[in-house]
């Protein structure tokens, strides 16, 4: 099972950094939201500082009719849309209605200076509004980007998240079934044969699937920090030639017995290697 929990592990990490940390998908959406969010604001600013504006001209058209000392009954239609329209839009601000007032008597004006300054002046305000209209194509060019962009990252994320599901159930269900088969092992060891060997062909199983995959990612047992069934039947083979040698050795020629269990004594662990000595000296019978 120490096999079996650090492969898990690695996968857990590996799924998480390539997924969640790798991807950032949370973090790409949030700032994709934002850019939007942003863009949007800008754009809807940018239409009231026009809406502002246009209401400021229809308050000068509505002073200049009003400056007519003889309005023709045009004029007072003029005078009664343009009256209502400032009611539905509101008037604008102090500075703004000034401006108009001083555009409006400098256009009726004969005197020439007059004349110039309002055109000026109306000039300058023709100038404000073009600027606010190109900003308006560039942000409404801004917004399209930004949706287009939101949109494309909410699908990638969706994609992500599809494979990051599939990934997580796949995991779930090894772990389900390593489980299981953990279970009927330990199950197996308490009946008595034949129904012993037939719950241990599921553990048997498990052990042929993990055997395919570390086949084909073999880096994954360096990783675990564990050692596949050959190698460690080849080196449980390999100690028990050597511990039959050494006892064939001591048998033969006695003398060397004197010399050889000292050397063997200091050399080999109490806790780990004697027992495991004594176990495999006790199943070759000596």
């Amino acid at each position: 099972m120490k096999y079996f929990c650090n492969l898990s592990t690695l996968f857990v990490i590996t799924l998480l950094l390539t997924g969640c940390l790798g991807g950032r998908p949370i973090w790409r959406q949030n700032k994709s939201e934002k850019a939007l969010e942003n863009a949007k604001y800008q754009l809807e600013n940018n239409r009231q500082k026009l809406s502002d504006k246009s209401i400021g001209f229809t308050y000068g058209a509505d002073w200049s009719l009003a400056l007519d000392p003889e309005p023709s009954r045009y004029s007072i239609a003029a005078k009664d849309l343009t009256e209502r329209s400032l009611l539905a839009s509101g008037y604008p601000d102090i500075k703004t209605a000034f401006d108009f007032q001083r555009i409006a008597h400098g256009l009726v004006s004969s005197n020439y200076f007059s004349q110039k300054e309002a055109k000026v002046l109306l000039d300058r305000k023709d100038e404000e509004v073009v600027k606010l209209q190109a900003k308006a194509q560039y942000l409404e060019t801004k917004v399209g980007e930004a949706e287009d962009k939101a949109k494309k990252v909410a699908e990638d994320n969706s994609v992500l998240a599809s494979k990051y599901v599939k990934w997580v159930r796949l995991f779930w269900g090894l772990v389900w079934i390593a489980g299981i088969g953990f279970i009927l092992s330990m199950v197996a060891k308490l009946l008595p044969p034949p129904y012993n060997y037939a719950l241990g062909i599921f553990p048997m199983l498990i052990g042929g699937i993990f055997k395919i995959f570390h086949g084909l990612f073999p880096e994954t047992k360096r990783f675990a920090a564990v050692v596949s069934k050959e190698t460690n039947d080849i080196a449980e083979k390999t100690l028990s030639d050597i511990i039959k040698s050494v006892q064939i050795a001591r048998k033969q020629y006695p003398d060397i017995q004197t010399n050889l269990d000292p050397i063997l004594l200091s050399n080999t662990d109490k806790e780990i290697s004697r027992p495991k000595i004594t176990k495999v000296k006790e199943i070759l019978g000596y």
